[in-house]
């Protein structure tokens, strides 16, 4: 959701359907074996409401992949829906204010931070906003559903997203910041901050200009991962693509309104990161958008002649193959039969270049030599078994 899309209150079916999905993953945390007294909300404006433990009739936190257990992407509170069981108190005055707890739950959607107070200790979460949010206004993934008996608060991380969400809010002076602190910090050794910030900035300023020119599609999706685990290459920046299953690093080779056109999967709670090295990725070949196209221009023309020299060599070789399958058949009893197979067989399958690694080229001087002793019939071998060479002399 963004801030066009956003609902504050959503149907009882719709939250339901939410739930289901946000409880695949999340935990559900029994207050009563915690001997839990309280729950507590801690609103973004520092007002609080408390929920005693009696009254929360359940209770699901979903922490990120790739942060603390108490970093909260996602989480289920639900409430019997007595006003009553909601007090809230101002931060400023201190003072409890017990008629409109409730009405403080339903009226604005920007919780920061979950409290279960037990006995003994205090549990404090963190929830994580939607990177969309602005930091004063709401959490665009957080809901309130009411009905007679109940009232249910929740969040859940929207895992997809588009360009037309991201582009206008990497405008906040927070969210850049973020991403040119991440790679200035990744890259400080080859580019520095104001390098860094000129390549973001020209990119994102080109996918805006390209706004109205997107190419939608359904088949083609972004998808960045964060694997902290892998020191040496914790970001990875794909396209999935429907057709085949496959992920494809090849970002850089597709167009401002191709890329438009695709939407976006980034780690909720590295989000603006991900962003970062998404647009680091994109621009391999490229920010400015007339550079970009004449490098994706000519990396194409690379690939196809690569693709052309990949299928020529294959033809040289299946042929020189056929040709000594021939020759072999033709030629059972010469004394010399084996030594010379095996000293033009390298014809068949590259040059040598390390151990068992060989490059896609015959070897020109072997392949000369060939031609001297063989040229003559190999020319008139059509490479399905047919006038089979004789031995020259």
């Amino acid at each position: 959701m963004n801030l066009t899309t956003y609902q504050r209150r959503v149907s009882v079916g719709a939250t339901r359907a939410y739930l289901q999905r946000l409880r695949q993953t999340a935990t559900q945390v029994d207050l009563t074996r915690l001997m839990a007294l309280s729950v507590e909300l801690v609103f973004e404006n520092v007002e609080t409401v408390t929920i005693e433990a009696a009254a929360v009739t359940d209770f699901w936190l979903l922490p990120g992949e790739t942060v603390p257990a108490t970093d909260l992407v996602g989480f289920e509170l639900q409430v019997a829906a007595d006003p009553a069981n909601f007090h809230a108190q101002t931060f400023a005055t201190g003072k409890a204010r017990l008629s409109d707890g409730r009405d403080r739950v339903l009226a604005f959607q920007d919780v920061t931070q979950l409290i279960v107070h037990t006995a003994t200790t205090d549990r404090h979460y963190s929830v994580t906003w939607n990177p969309l949010s602005a930091v004063d206004q709401e959490n665009l993934n957080q809901h309130v559903a009411l009905t007679s008996e109940t009232l249910t608060l929740w969040a859940w991380p929207v895992p997809i997203t588009h360009w037309t969400d991201i582009l206008p809010a990497a405008t906040d002076s927070l969210n850049f910041a973020v991403m040119v602190g991440e790679l200035t910090t990744q890259l400080g050794d080859t580019y520095d901050e104001t390098q860094v910030r000129t390549i973001l900035t020209t990119a994102l300023t080109e996918l805006r200009s390209f706004s109205d020119l997107a190419q939608p599609t359904t088949q083609q999706h972004i998808v960045v991962r964060y694997q902290p685990r892998h020191a040496d290459r914790p970001w990875t920046e794909q396209r999935y693509d429907d057709a085949d299953g496959q992920d494809h690093a090849d970002l850089y080779l597709w167009s401002y309104p191709e890329l438009l056109g695709m939407d976006l999967t980034l780690p909720a709670d590295h989000f603006w990161e991900g962003v970062a090295w998404l647009l680091w990725e994109i621009t391999f070949s490229g920010a400015e958008a007339l550079e970009r196209q004449q490098t994706i221009e000519r990396f194409q023309d690379d690939l196809v002649q690569g693709d052309q020299a990949e299928q020529d060599f294959r033809a040289q070789t299946t042929k020189m193959k056929r040709f000594w399958d021939a020759y072999v058949s033709q030629h059972v009893t010469a004394p010399d039969l084996a030594a010379t197979v095996a000293h033009f067989w390298p014809l068949t399958t590259g040059t040598p270049v390390s151990g068992p690694v060989v490059s896609q080229r015959q070897d020109p001087q072997l392949l000369a030599e060939f031609m001297a002793r063989f040229g003559a019939a190999y020319r008139k071998f059509d490479g399905d078994g047919q006038d089979a060479p004789e031995r020259k002399a």
